[in-house]
């Protein structure tokens, strides 16, 4: 059997409860229910591996709340002292795997116009277009530039076990778009907490998910 990339979006944050466009880190914290999705992502986690060989995340600190707290839930975290202590299985923060940044002028607004630009660029990504961005943000291709360099150094580091990324909604979308032989699967939503497995078999474009976005 193939190793694995299973890639998780973060719990909810302070930014999406307000409906911030929150992308440039460290970025908001994660509220109570995402801390709770974070635990409880990390249980569901116990029925899709039993063999990871590294867990990593972004440096955005709701993604690096949420690997602590899955870890916490999956039992690879001391359970007496949540968040202290060294865990049973190698974690870390690693550069390049953080959501595709929305520029300046966007980032961290909930403006009418911010989300209309926003949804704009979304169409974009869904459809594949390597260029779609906002205005003065990152591309989907200059996104990919730096995220599967990063991502595929991580999976090396795994040593043929299963790898555990905690990352972002639309990055998981950019990705998995242009990653899958079948990138009609991505669907309109990716919710907080949910788990997408990639087996990266072949080429980079031929890669299957059996797993999209599940909340189960």
């Amino acid at each position: 059997m193939v190793a694995r990339m299973i890639l998780m979006r973060h719990g909810r944050t302070y930014s999406n409860a307000r409906k911030h466009l929150d992308t440039r880190p460290p970025g908001a914290e994660l509220t109570e229910i995402g801390r709770q999705q974070a635990f409880d992502t990390g249980r569901r986690l116990r029925n899709v591996t039993s063999d990871i060989g590294l867990a990593v995340c972004s440096i955005a600190m709701r993604a690096q709340q949420s690997l602590n707290l899955a870890l916490l839930g999956y039992g690879a975290m001391p359970l007496d002292v949540p968040g202290v202590g060294k865990p049973s299985i190698p974690v870390e923060v690693i550069l390049g795997i953080h959501e595709i940044f929305v520029g300046a002028d966007y980032d961290d607004m909930d403006s009418s116009e911010a989300h209309r630009q926003y949804n704009i660029a979304f169409e974009g990504w869904q459809s594949g277009d390597l260029s779609a961005g906002l205005p003065g943000g990152e591309t989907a291709g200059e996104m990919l530039d730096r995220y599967v360099p990063a991502l595929m150094a991580a999976y090396e580091r795994a040593n043929g076990k299963d790898l555990f990324v905690v990352t972002h909604g639309a990055a998981i979308r950019v990705l998995c778009i242009h990653a899958l032989a079948d990138p009609s699967i991505t669907g309109p939503h990716i919710d907080n907490g949910s788990l997408t497995v990639i087996e990266p078999v072949g080429e980079f474009g031929q890669w299957r998910c059996p797993m999209w976005a599940s909340n189960d």
